[in-house]
């Protein structure tokens, strides 16, 4: 007789399933001597490894980096008045998220050695190759052994909604944590006014020197046209030639902007040769207007040749001094052009908050270890009580 193999019912199959787990805990709970004494031992040694673990202070210090507006410096520039092409150039202004460009910065090799060479950095770095009662090195460490180590004990962080930059710095002496990263900020602080500056620092005091030359000339020129008008009772020149003279200092000045604007734009990477075409042509322009009031090739323009002996002497005079002055006015312009550009990147960041001597470890968190430790620990004492027994029951099994 054939025998009716009959399907199991659901109610059936969850039966098992759950005859399945009652079996897993019994097996679990006749090992649990087993399962307490591997989770004993895993959680002593995240206990033992957590102590051996140094404690570590983090220090950290808080910068503003400052975001140059180019439409305040625009703007300031624009109330200088005359050279709008100059200011143009000169408030081009800053690209990119100047918060990444700190952390560029600070992450850079070269801001990284300046703070190396720092007297306390290296023996606090390498205290096991440092002799501190003879002072003095027993195995010199290399400079890219102290990079290696600096990039893993500094970090930073930037807020993205308030801009705020972190610097962090992670070390056993709570002390030394707070001093290098104090010492990151002066390197950086010198770092931008001595290098990144150093152009706009360089203008500054070019134009400052030149500033200073063209006063001391205008100087002399009032005295010689003092002295000139006293001696030879010259008190002024007639209407024509005095048009003349301010039509040559003005256009004198004109072409000295000219040129400074093109010698500013030819040094720029973002010029174009449609520019500098435009600049030269202008440049071309305004000389042959001074060439015709030299010459008095022009109509209705006096030569300054054509006139009187004493005349011409008078008019040169005042015409240089009006030319001088036209220049200390341009002069005084592109300096105080290169005052905001210097004080623009000068005053690039402020510091909210120094690093301080912090009084509690930062890590290791020890209570977290233990914890981790414990879990693993009682996971794999569980996995090994099944597995043993899963292979217990297949040699029970297996045929002889």
């Amino acid at each position: 007789m054939q025998e009716v193999t009959v399907p199991q019912t659901t109610s059936q199959m969850i039966d098992d399933d759950e005859i399945d787990l009652v079996e897993l805990a019994l097996t679990v709970w006749k090992r649990r001597k087993i399962v307490a004494a591997i989770t004993l031992a895993g959680t002593l040694l995240a206990t033992g490894f957590s102590f051996t673990q140094p404690n570590i202070y983090t220090a950290t210090a808080t910068l503003l980096p400052t975001d140059s507006s180019s439409d305040r410096i625009s703007n300031a520039l624009t109330s200088l008045g005359a050279l709008g092409g100059l200011a143009a150039q000169a408030s081009g202004g800053l690209k990119g998220t100047v918060s990444d460009k700190f952390v560029a910065i600070i992450q850079s090799r070269r801001l990284t050695e300046q703070v190396i060479h720092h007297p306390q950095t290296l023996p606090q770095l390498f205290p096991k190759q440092w002799n501190t009662v003879q002072k003095r090195w027993e195995k010199v460490p290399t400079l890219l052994e102290a990079h290696r180590l600096l990039a893993k004990t500094i970090s930073t962080k930037v807020d993205p909604k308030t801009g705020l930059l972190q610097l962090s710095v992670d070390h056993t002496d709570p002390k030394f944590a707070a001093d290098l990263a104090n010492s990151y900020v002066i390197e950086l602080n010198a770092f931008l006014q001595g290098n990144t500056l150093s152009s706009a620092k360089r203008n500054r005091a070019f134009l400052e020197q030149q500033v200073t030359g063209v006063v001391r000339d205008l100087s002399k020129l009032e005295d010689e046209l003092k002295k000139f008008q006293q001696a030879h009772k010259i008190v002024s020149l007639d209407a024509q030639t005095e048009a003349g003279v301010q039509t040559y200092a003005t256009l004198k000045s004109q072409l000295m902007a000219k040129e400074m604007e093109y010698n500013l734009l030819a040094n720029s990477v973002s010029s174009s040769d449609t520019q500098s075409i435009g600049l030269r042509q202008e440049i071309s322009q305004i000389k042959e207007k001074l060439n015709t009031i030299e010459n008095g090739t022009g109509d209705g323009i006096i030569s300054f040749k054509d006139a009187p002996d004493l005349g011409v002497r008078f008019a040169r005079i005042k015409r240089d001094l009006l030319t001088k002055q036209k220049v200390f006015e341009l002069m005084s312009q592109q300096l105080e052009i290169a005052k905001l550009d210097e004080a623009k990147d000068t005053l690039s960041f402020q510091i909210i908050d120094e690093a301080i001597t912090p009084d509690k470890k930062s890590k290791p968190k020890r209570g977290v270890i233990i914890a981790i430790g414990l879990i693993i620990s009682l996971f794999i004492a569980i996995l090994s009580v099944l597995i043993l027994n899963k292979f217990g029951k297949w040699a029970a099994t297996e045929p002889k």
